[in-house]
């Protein structure tokens, strides 16, 4: 069946190889005009741009992502570390208070008197020397035992 019994008759015939279309223009690879040349190359950058703008705008979203990971891991760390100085100042506070309980006077005394048998002296003698007679340094003498 040709072309034209197909045209007049309305029915698909199959196609054979290296016939024309049914339009009437060749099949096969075929040169293209400028304007259709133009256009392929501006799809193909708008493709590559389109598909850079979205590997731009995931990129970004993963920086943002990564920020906002390391931000909040650096709270937690910092919240950590606070409250490892509010222990550790609490526990300081604590610790001088036990010191100025251990040093009372009135702690001292009581060890002194229960532990050591110590008294408290009814009166207090000051004994003055007498006559201070030459000493060993100032007499020029070495003291006994000591050679040089």
């Amino acid at each position: 069946m040709t072309v034209v019994e197909q045209r007049v008759l309305g029915a698909a015939a199959p196609e054979r190889k290296g016939a024309p279309s049914p339009k009437g223009t060749p099949r096969g690879p075929r040169a293209l005009t400028k304007r259709e040349l133009r256009a392929a190359l501006d799809f193909r950058r708008a493709r590559a741009m389109l598909l850079l703008s979205g590997v731009i705008f995931i990129g970004g979203i993963f920086i943002i992502g990564f920020g906002q990971n390391r931000l909040a891991t650096q709270q937690i760390e910092l919240d950590n570390l606070q409250q490892q100085l509010n222990s550790a100042t609490q526990h300081n506070a604590d610790l001088l208070l036990t010191r100025a309980q251990l040093e009372a006077p009135a702690r001292i005394l009581q060890l002194a008197e229960r532990r050591l048998g110590m008294v408290t002296p009814r009166s207090v003698v000051y004994l003055t020397p007498a006559a201070t007679g030459p000493t060993v340094g100032s007499s020029g003498k070495e003291p006994l035992g000591v050679k040089h």
